[in-house]
């Protein structure tokens, strides 16, 4: 019996050194198999990160051109 893997894509499961099969258009040839829900939750994740540091980002861009107008 195999061992249940948390890896349920090929591409995840694969390591840093793995060879990835390349056909002649240069595209891989391994398919999508990373399903949707899994999807979702990884592109929550990402967006509950990026979203909060593009805020703060703006919000020292906008203090910068004050400062700088201030400044003038």
């Amino acid at each position: 019996m195999h061992a249940t893997s948390l890896f349920s894509s090929p591409l995840m499961a694969l390591g840093r050194d793995a060879i990835i099969p390349i056909n002649h258009m240069g595209k891989t040839m391994m398919k999508k198999t990373m399903p949707k829900d899994i999807e979702r939750s990884a592109i929550r994740k990402l967006t509950l990160h990026i979203v909060p540091l593009m805020i703060l980002l703006y919000f020292l861009a906008f203090l910068d051109r004050n400062n700088m107008a201030y400044a003038a």
